[in-house]
């Protein structure tokens, strides 16, 4: 946790991107990547930064760029990316508690819908998938999975591909998946107890 303190600087902004915020995670595959940070994590780097550091809010920042003011010593923000709910049931009231200033980036589709990213539901069709093959237009055979590392392996190459590759239809290729895999493709409303609900 301290190596989020050791980017505070005395003459610059930090600018801190999260996710979201979980009780738990069971899954295997879901957040390997850790975009969703442990509750008790989440909370004792913030309790780091705020005695390392000043927290500003977004209107403490837009402020000192327009009167060209410089930054408080060791000054940082807090983002969240997405608008995942627990967003709201988890990370906010650590920042109420702790009196942090934070803003929140809402995909209002996923609220309403309470749907998910392209990548996580591929996640999810990997986690629930014990083992399988899959086709992906960027090889010219199909590509085996069978346990975590090379979920994650196959995983990692779907992320390169796809982010790199604005011609593939993530929506399409994600049905692809669910197809090949046997699995409905409902991880759209996925499970209660999932990460990003």
């Amino acid at each position: 946790m301290n190596r989020f303190v050791e980017h505070l600087q005395e003459d610059g902004l930090a600018i801190f991107l999260f996710h979201g915020v979980t009780r738990c995670n069971d899954y295997k595959i879901r957040n390997y990547t850790g975009k969703h940070v442990g509750e008790s994590n989440f909370c004792e780097l913030m309790t780091n930064l705020k005695k390392a550091g000043i927290p500003l809010s977004m209107n403490d920042i837009i402020e000192i760029k327009k009167t060209k003011k410089s930054y408080p010593p060791y000054s940082f923000a807090i983002t969240f990316d997405d608008g995942f709910e627990n967003n709201y049931s988890i990370a906010a009231p650590i920042l109420e508690e702790l009196k942090l200033p934070a803003i929140f980036y809402i995909t209002t589709g996923w609220i309403g819908m309470n749907g998910m990213s392209w990548i996580d539901q591929v996640e999810y069709c990997l986690e629930i998938t014990p083992s399988g093959s899959l086709r992906v237009p960027w090889r010219s055979a199909p590509r085996s999975f069978c346990d975590r590392d090379s979920k994650i392996a196959f995983l990692e190459d779907i992320r390169n591909h796809v982010k790199q590759d604005r011609s593939i239809n993530v929506e399409e290729f994600v049905r692809n998946v669910f197809k090949q895999c046997e699995k409905s493709n409902s991880c759209q409303q996925p499970p209660v107890r999932s990460i990003i609900t």
